[in-house]
């Protein structure tokens, strides 16, 4: 605090409505650009991860041709991942499926 003539300046100062707002606004900007940051880093994590997942299948393709998988072995892993693809791009479908096991089950 500042002390000017035996005043308390630097609380005074404080109390004014526009240092409040001002405060406010610099701290309402700082959590703003803190949830940007964090949405950002989430949505590059999540594209990292589909670049893996295209890598992978096509390091598959590559151990086909190569021949360190057989044919039967690389059309089961293939329909696997178009299974795991669907459901997650779809995945209203699963929980159709679910109810309509369910209602056969209870007949």
């Amino acid at each position: 605090m500042l002390v000017f003539q035996g005043k308390l300046i630097m609380s005074e100062w404080l109390k004014s409505p526009n240092v409040q707002l001002a405060v406010g606004l610099l701290v309402l900007c700082i959590l703003i650009s803190a949830g940007f940051w964090l949405v950002s880093r989430s949505r590059d994590y999540a594209a990292h991860d589909q670049d893996d997942t295209l890598d992978a299948l096509a390091n598959l393709e590559e151990m086909h041709l190569k021949g360190d998988i057989s044919e039967e072995e690389f059309r089961n892993i293939q329909a696997k991942a178009e299974t795991l693809s669907n459901l997650v791009s779809n995945p209203d479908d699963l929980s159709l499926e679910d109810a309509s096991s369910g209602s056969s089950h209870s007949s």
